[in-house]
């Protein structure tokens, strides 16, 4: 005959095999689980730090193609020459691109101190300087008599003008509007480049950096 197990002694020992459990339990919470989210912890603030330590040596090992790239950049903005010649041929790349009839140009390269400018806006409340101008800034002042066919490559060549990688300034543009349908349209703009000799020498580059954007006119009056 098959001989039973007593139900006292299946208590006791499912009790043991409990008690048992509930024991590993306890020191997994209280030993392993801790350690295991130190462990964790560490490896977290490690990464951290070697992310921090490569951020800091990404930004001090600046290397000088860098810098130089960066000088050119800004200088293509703002060069330290006139440029004269160089804006010339884009200027007619504008004039081909809008369809427009280049009839007339001047140039006239000058330097104004911030009294100057104060005493020419005294003078003229119509005329007001896009920037408070860095020291030694120069500029060239252009203006042009230009034929065009309709308003929209007047609008087209303004764009062109804007799109410039040199920072440029229109300041007035005038038409005369056409007597005929047939008769085409004669308008001046007075624009406005800008150059600084100085400019790799320059401290002062938030003031470089606050020069006119460009104004993104759905229309160009």
């Amino acid at each position: 005959m098959n001989q039973q197990i007593p139900l006292k002694n299946i208590i006791v020992i499912t009790s043991g095999i409990l008690l048992a459990l509930f024991i590993c339990f306890l020191l997994y919470i209280q030993l392993i689980k801790p350690i295991s989210l130190e462990v964790q912890t560490a490896e977290l603030e490690l990464n951290t730090e070697k992310q921090l330590l490569e951020m800091i040596e990404a930004k001090e090992n600046i290397t000088s193609e860098e810098q130089s790239e960066n000088v050119v950049n800004l200088q293509t903005k703002i060069p330290i020459e006139p440029m004269v010649d160089q804006f010339l041929l884009t200027l007619e790349k504008s004039e081909k691109d809008a369809k427009v009839s280049l009839k007339e140009i001047s140039l006239n390269d000058m330097e104004q101190t911030p009294e100057q400018e104060s005493n020419e806006n005294s003078e003229d409340t119509n005329v007001e300087d896009p920037i408070v101008q860095p020291e030694g800034l120069k500029k060239i002042n252009v203006h042009m008599i230009i034929e065009a066919e309709n308003f929209h490559s007047i609008k087209n060549f303004l764009i062109d003008i804007e799109k410039m990688p040199r920072t440029t300034y229109i300041e007035r543009v005038q038409f005369e509007s056409p007597t005929t349908k047939d008769e085409k349209i004669n308008f001046s703009i007075d624009l406005i480049l800008y150059y600084l000799p100085g400019l790799i020498d320059i401290v002062d580059w938030e003031s470089i950096q606050n020069l006119p954007e460009p104004a993104n006119k759905k229309t160009p009056f």
